[in-house]
């Protein structure tokens, strides 16, 4: 099991999503983190001098937050676009862990409608394709919710 830590996951995740990694990005992890939307790797100790530790569940949830917050959403609507992901889960898959479903589905998660307006509607669904959503839509490509050794084959339409 491959761990990160906020600095790795920002110089990862900030060459896959262009983010500048030693600064904006990692500041915004922390935020993103602090608000409960990206779980770590064991309990956090503020304070104790251990850095806190974020493992594959805790990267594709951060991939999907950074493209989320690039859209200005705010953290109660990321909430309800992690609850809604969350509930979508455990209606299809049984569980709601995000990256084991991503790796093993290939699935896109897709917002269908504006999501500074209401709470977004999700899919996970490999069918999507960004190019074929309205306007207004979020696609989330899954190849970007998995490490980098870790990318899905693309599959056929």
């Amino acid at each position: 099991m491959a761990l990160w830590t906020a600095n790795g996951l920002g110089q990862e995740l900030g060459d896959i999503l262009g983010l500048d990694a030693e600064g904006a990005a990692v500041r915004t992890i922390r935020h993103l983190t602090n608000a409960g939307l990206i779980p770590v790797q064991g309990d956090v100790h503020t304070g104790t001098g251990y850095r806190r530790t974020y493992d594959e569940e805790g990267y594709a949830w951060c991939s999907l937050m950074l493209q989320c917050n690039g859209w200005f959403i705010t953290i109660k609507k990321l909430n309800e676009i992690k609850d809604n992901i969350m509930s979508h889960l455990n209606q299809i898959a049984g569980s709601p862990f995000l990256y084991e479903h991503v790796k093993n589905s290939n699935a896109h998660i897709v917002a269908i409608g504006a999501p500074h307006n209401h709470s977004p509607v999700v899919f996970l669904n490999k069918n999507y394709h960004p190019d074929e959503l309205p306007i207004d839509s979020l696609c989330i490509p899954a190849e970007t919710l998995l490490p980098k050794e870790e990318k899905p084959k693309r599959s056929s339409k």
